[in-house]
């Protein structure tokens, strides 16, 4: 009569022997490789086996009357016992390290066995070690585990595959106790199979209007579509997805995938794009194809108290039970949290890793993979391939240089299939030549740039920074025709900046965007006349996507300029501005616009890129060998800087806060992350400090400045960041 949980709102208690079978049959995974199903089963079954002694069943009472008691920890006591049992095993780590961390999240071995010392010669474990061998017999779990050896590496992400069926194993049954109505929105979902025959339906009529209007562009977009459906029958593996700018990329790749998903009995389809302004823009494209409850929309992560405490409040709890698992049939997330997940050491971040098993994941815009942290970047891409049955697709108009190269040794030996096979073909067809290249040799000021946009009906300015979009919409002011858009604003914000865009590019009427990066990949814009800040070549060419992308015009204009003063992000992104230069000065004006328009250029840059780059700067391919969790998470970071929800008065921004801080759910948050800016840590600081920032709850803040209806948080901006 042991507890687990306390009871819910229906006054039941949640039975501690209940618990362990519920979670070790959840974590019950046969996917898992080097037949390491048994090991989750156990981990499953010992988690939680610390809750049994008199001191937790005290706490626990008292918690249900609402009374305050000390600390009483639980996994360690648990990791004590799995040790005792397992030391003399190899494979101790695979199940002390997830038990030890499934609240407080991994740590490296030493520590671990440091911690747990005191706890090995406590009388209890001769008892809880009797329950433990009766449960093992119940799910009759075969051991010793004797796997062929597995490589360092290899064993490093088995080991975080393994916390993490156990952390949502866990997390499950106790919202099944505490939330069954929640756990009904986790089952019901549709098959990739019911999801391939919807899709199917819906592109065979978006296929006959392109056969009305058999232009070039429509021709090639129908080519690339049945090309990629023809791949999609391939063996798994690497694929790469090449095609120019405005080739339908993003339903071709959704269609490869659910048809590669169906061929090879897969689960699930993960979709990782590099910005959350496109992300908004392509999960609606796939849930209007697919419906809203197949599309798990992703990107912002719940602030869930991740500290090493396992004892928290209500709220606490029911947040860290509303964590995403990606359960859902299609994913789409960002980049940084799919990667940034697969090297993280927290349970909020890992719980839904052992998802990413059997499924196909597109990487949109690929080449901005971080190059410092390519090599384990790589290495983890292959072993999923390898051992996790997952297919990989690279998907962009502009392909890195990562296959049969010295300096990549993690993809040696890969074969790299074309998902469109044709490809350099549609880049060098003159018919679908949609831009002309002009690069322009003399840098500019702000104010004559703001001047030449000025006199121009419709263009778009793309800057390196949002400090010089400032300056550039700034010095436009007087022009009412003018629209700033970065993330400074808010998702909800963005979104009615880019509809009133559209709306004035149908018209004709007149319009100048001033933007960043945020644009230049996926967001479907099409200007007569883009201007694009010299940088990174990749950055250029994808910005000539947002130019004349339906070839309305005959021949739209995409001029490379250099701003006075350019405040261009150091790092990697100055690295390739520094190469594009290079390699422009080795054309004429005539030559280079011609060479701009063939794939070869892209290797070739790229190349030269990560050549000069260290591809695993902070070392995080020794840390993990060494299982160092904390510090590989700590290193593994797209960006340089931490970043902070905020929460801004933007139209509901603060009643969807109201709703969420009363019901934590899954659902709340993501009605409340429209309108939220994430800032950097200099900046969190900065505002915190003239007070136009304060913190509502851990990790998560409110904006208590103006909040402008042109520029966002940006306005309060006068100088550097």
């Amino acid at each position: 009569m042991s507890y687990a949980h306390t009871p819910n709102s229906k006054g039941d208690w949640h039975y501690l022997d209940d618990h362990l079978r519920g979670t070790a049959e959840r974590a019950n995974d046969p996917c898992l490789p080097f037949s390491a199903q048994s090991l989750s089963v156990i981990n499953g079954i010992i988690h939680d086996i610390g809750k049994l002694p008199k001191p937790f069943q005290d706490y626990l009472k008292a918690k249900a009357k609402g009374l305050s008691w000390p600390k009483t920890p639980h996994s360690p006591l648990a990791a004590a016992l799995a040790y005792k049992i397992l030391s003399g095993q190899d494979f101790w780590r695979e199940v002390v390290l997830p038990v030890a961390g499934h609240h407080a999240g991994l740590q490296e071995p030493g520590i671990v066995s440091a911690r747990i010392m005191n706890y090995l010669h406590d009388p209890i474990l001769e008892e809880l070690q009797k329950i433990l061998i009766s449960l093992l017999f119940h799910f009759n779990v075969p051991l010793p585990w004797k796997p062929k050896e597995i490589p360092p590496l290899k064993r490093e992400l088995l080991i975080r595959m393994l916390f993490s069926r156990l952390v949502d194993s866990d997390r499950l049954d106790a919202e099944a106790h505490f939330t069954p109505e929640a756990a009904q929105f986790r089952i019901g979902y549709k098959t990739v199979d019911d999801l391939w025959s919807i899709f199917q339906i819906n592109q065979e009529k978006l296929l006959f209007k392109s056969r009305i209007d058999p232009s070039p562009i429509n021709q090639m977009r129908c080519a690339v579509y049945e090309s990629s459906i023809r791949s999609a029958t391939g063996p798994q593996g690497f694929y790469r997805m090449t095609a120019p700018t405005g080739g339908a990329k993003t339903r071709a790749g959704l269609g490869f995938a659910l048809r590669h998903a169906v061929k090879h009995g897969l689960k699930r389809v993960i979709i990782a794009i590099p910005y959350t302004s496109i992300i908004d823009q392509n999960a609606q494209i796939y849930k209007g194809i697919l419906g809203e409850e197949s599309v798990l929309e992703h990107h912002s992560q719940v602030p869930t108290p991740e500290n090493d405490t396992e004892e928290m409040d209500e709220i606490q709890e029911r947040i860290r039970l509303s964590t995403e698992n990606w359960d859902a049939p299609v994913i789409v997330t960002t980049t940084v949290q799919l990667f940034e997940s697969l090297f993280s050491a927290r349970p909020g971040r890992a719980r839904k890793l052992h998802n990413i098993m059997e499924s196909v994941i597109v990487i949109d815009e690929a080449q901005t993979l971080p190059p410092e942290l390519l090599l384990p970047t790589a290495d983890i891409m292959r072993s999923l391939v390898e051992d996790y049955r997952v297919t990989i697709v690279l998907c962009t108009a502009t392909q890195p240089s990562l296959q049969n190269q010295s300096y990549l040794a993690p993809f040696e030996g890969v074969q790299w299939r074309e998902v469109i096979p044709e490809f350099k073909k549609y880049f060098l067809n003159k018919d679908l030549r949609l831009v002309e290249y002009e690069v322009r040799k003399h840098p500019v000021t702000v104010k004559e740039l703001a001047n030449e946009l000025s006199i121009i009906p419709q263009a778009m300015v793309i800057l390196n920074s949002r400090i010089d979009a400032r300056r550039v919409f700034r010095a436009m002011k007087k022009n009412s025709s003018a629209l700033y858009l970065s993330r400074d604003l808010c998702m909800s914000h963005r979104r009615q900046v880019l509809d009133r865009v559209g709306k004035m590019l149908e018209r004709k009427a007149p319009i100048t965007l001033v933007t960043t990066q945020v644009v230049e990949a996926g967001v479907s814009l099409d200007f007569p006349v883009v201007f694009r800040a010299m940088g990174p070549l990749d950055r250029i060419i994808q910005a000539a996507g947002r130019c004349n992308r339906e070839g309305r015009c005959s021949t739209g204009r995409m001029i490379v300029f250099c701003l006075e003063g350019d405040h261009t992000p150091k790092g990697p992104y100055s690295v390739g501005k520094e190469k594009t230069l290079l390699l422009f000065k080795m054309f004429d004006q005539e030559s280079l616009s011609e060479k701009l328009h063939h794939p070869e250029i892209f290797e070739e840059y790229f190349a030269r890129v990560y050549s000069d780059i260290d591809l695993d700067r902070f070392r995080i391919q020794a840390l993990r060998s060494e299982l160092n969790y904390p510090a590989v998470e700590k290193a593994y970071r797209f960006m340089p800087y931490a970043s902070y929800p905020v929460v801004v008065p933007f139209e509901k921004g603060m009643s969807r806060l109201q709703e969420w801080l009363k019901s934590p759910s899954i659902l709340n948050w993501k009605k409340l992350q429209p309108f939220i800016v994430s800032l950097y840590e200099k900046e969190t600081r900065e505002y915190l400090e003239e007070g136009k920032i304060a913190e509502i709850h851990e990790g998560l803040f409110i904006w208590e400045a103006d909040y402008d209806l042109q520029m966002g948080v940006g306005v309060n901006k006068k100088g550097g960041e």
